[in-house]
């Protein structure tokens, strides 16, 4: 293991208020000698994915209610499910497209 660090991955809200997730992941170093990548961190399926803000169930929520609206602008009073950040109401439209 080469090291550690923590991520902040946005995740659904629950009853309307904002969930942090606090994750440590490692950092490892690749002994091969071919590899081209020096080192790499460990990846929780289903969680996260690579550079990601955002977790896999905020992800697809987005992506569904994009595609609810057609690509269309999220209303200014639309709550998507509890999330009141403008960059998910704005990350709606750009996950349908």
């Amino acid at each position: 293991m080469h090291s550690s660090y923590l991520r902040f991955p946005a995740d659904v809200p629950s009853a309307g208020r904002r969930v942090v997730l606090c994750l440590r992941v490692r950092r490892f170093f690749c002994a091969e000698a071919s590899c081209g990548r020096r080192t790499f961190v460990e990846q929780l399926p289903g969680l996260t994915w690579r550079y990601s803000r955002w977790t896999e169930r905020l992800r697809s929520m987005l992506a569904a209610v994009g595609l609810a609206l057609a690509g269309g602008a999220v209303p200014d009073g639309e709550r998507l499910r509890g999330c009141r950040q403008p960059q998910y109401r704005a990350a709606a439209g750009r996950l349908a497209a």
